[in-house]
C-alpha cells in the first residue's frame, strides 16, 4: 500500500513536469508570436508614419505653390498697374508739350 502511494506520488510529480514542460512550451509559442506580431505592427505603423509624412510634405509643397502663384499674381497686377499709371503719365506729357509747342 505504501508503495502503491509512492508510485502515485511519482506519476503525479511526472504529470506535473510533463504539464510544466508542455505549458513553458506553449508561452515560448506565445512569446515568438508576439514578437512576430511587434515586429509586424512596428513595421506597419512606420509605413503609415511615412506616408503620412509624404503626404503632409505633399500638402506643404501644394499650399507654398498657390502662395508663389498668388504673390506672382499680384506682383504681375501691380507691374500692370505701375505701366497703365506711367503710361497715362506718359500720355499727359506729350499732350502738355504739344499743348505748350501749339501756343508758342
Amino acid at each position: 500500500m505504501e508503495f502503491e502511494s509512492i508510485k502515485k506520488i511519482v506519476e503525479a510529480e511526472k504529470e506535473a513536469v510533463k504539464i510544466k514542460e508542455q505549458a513553458k512550451k506553449e508561452a515560448q509559442e506565445i512569446m515568438q508570436e508576439a514578437e512576430k506580431s511587434k515586429e509586424s505592427n512596428r513595421l506597419f505603423f512606420k509605413g503609415q508614419v511615412e506616408m503620412k509624412e509624404k503626404e503632409l510634405k505633399k500638402e506643404k509643397e501644394e499650399e507654398a505653390k498657390k502662395q508663389i502663384e498668388e504673390i506672382r499674381a499680384r506682383a504681375n497686377e501691380k507691374v500692370l498697374k505701375t505701366r497703365e499709371a506711367s503710361k497715362e503719365n506718359m500720355q499727359k506729357a506729350v499732350e502738355e508739350i504739344f499743348a505748350k509747342v501749339v501756343n508758342i
